[in-house]
């Protein structure tokens, strides 16, 4: 009897987390790259094949979710870039024209803090340099939040064309951040002599990916899918640049910036299918295969595919 109440604990225990354990493996089937929107049956079928291996190595892992969807469509829960998209509250008081100038006042602020990014860089004062970037990035949280509340404002009123411009400007205002970043990042990396500068000018680069993504959202949004394939080409070139000029870059920040700037090739070439620019969508597939490893292998099954071809 005495045995029995002392082997009771350990088996309450092994229950217990059998039971846990076969919770966290149930949220790896809610794991999903969209495949089913893809343009063609070559491309979700590769599609398919990551999500299975995504949700495999998450049961693998007892409900430790790793890795991305590389190939996925635009619903997928499992992307590098994740987006909050859920659709926030309206108040009253946030009118259409409040709104714009908090939108002028923060872009305003970016601006702002991109010149004195600047300054502090020929100063060689990189810390504060970088602090500086940081805030440019949580601005552009904060107005992409802004730009939510606006869209909510324009969905209720059913002002379809007014919600698409809204998206437009977004991304116009938001990629000109970008291209600034981008233009002093490569500008110092191409010129670092010392570890601070080359950080500096990664943490440049990496922002200004960052950002180009979300002007590739709002392209798409604004039904521009060729400017989103260019701002999503650009962010790819981000990633690329850093992987080519950046010195000392540990293994695992290689792969990372390899796996972004495939995956941000994809989005372009995406987009462009959707624009019926067939070249060009062939031109970014083909370019993103410099950036994968043997593991992504079975992407050739897209570049190589009869009827995608025959679509392009």
């Amino acid at each position: 009897m005495k045995k029995l109440l002392a082997a009771l604990p350990a088996a309450i225990l092994t229950i217990t987390l059998s039971q846990s354990i076969r919770a966290d493996t149930l949220n790896c089937e809610t794991i999903n790259c969209d495949c089913t929107k893809l343009p063609s049956t070559a491309w979700q079928d590769v599609c398919k094949i990551k999500q299975q291996n995504l949700q495999a190595t998450c049961r693998d892992k007892q409900g430790k979710v790793l890795g991305y969807c590389s190939v996925h469509g635009p619903a997928a829960n499992r992307v590098a870039l994740s987006l909050d998209l859920s659709r926030t509250s309206v108040e009253q008081s946030n009118s259409v024209s409040t709104l714009n100038n908090k939108f002028a006042a923060i872009y305003w602020s970016m601006h702002q803090d991109l010149e004195i990014t600047e300054r502090y860089i020929k100063q060689q004062k990189y810390s504060p340099a970088q602090q500086r970037i940081n805030r440019v990035q949580a601005n552009l949280d904060t107005l992409f939040d802004l730009q939510k509340n606006m869209v909510s404002i324009l969905e209720d009123s059913g002002n379809r064309a007014k919600t698409e411009q809204s998206w437009r400007n977004f991304a116009e205002d938001t990629e000109a951040v970008s291209d600034k970043l981008t233009s002093m990042g490569n500008k110092l990396l191409d010129s670092a002599d010392s570890e601070n500068a080359n950080s500096t000018a990664i943490a440049l680069l990496q922002a200004a990916g960052n950002i180009y993504e979300h002007a590739g959202y709002g392209y798409a949004k604004g039904i521009r899918h060729k400017m989103s394939a260019h701002a999503w080409k650009k962010a790819a070139d981000s990633s690329a640049d850093i992987l080519n000029k950046a010195h000392n870059l540990a293994q695992v920040e290689q792969q990372n910036y390899r796996y972004q700037a495939a995956t941000r090739l994809h989005r372009a070439s995406y987009n462009w299918l959707i624009a019926i620019d067939k070249k060009s969508a062939q031109e970014a597939l083909v370019e993103s295969q410099q950036f994968v490893d043997d593991s992504d292998a079975d992407i050739e099954k897209i570049l190589n595919n009869p009827e995608l071809i025959s679509s392009y």
